[in-house]
């Protein structure tokens, strides 16, 4: 299954980089929670959510 936030990256025609900065995330946060390294805070879903609309809840079930 594709991630929901690529999906909207895509959709939005924005990579993940940009993403993150509109986020105020660190450079690489995102990737790093992709590749399982690094689980996301709620703090951080929040502010993708703020962002993209996209609600914590759908967020967080991407990392459970």
């Amino acid at each position: 299954m594709e991630s929901i936030i690529r999906i909207y990256c895509r959709n939005q025609k924005i990579s993940i980089y940009r993403l993150e900065k509109q986020c105020k995330l660190a450079n690489g946060s995102i990737g790093k929670w992709f590749s399982g390294k690094v689980k996301p805070s709620y703090q951080s879903l929040e502010k993708i959510q703020k962002v993209t609309g996209i609600p914590v809840g759908i967020l967080r079930k991407e990392w459970l």
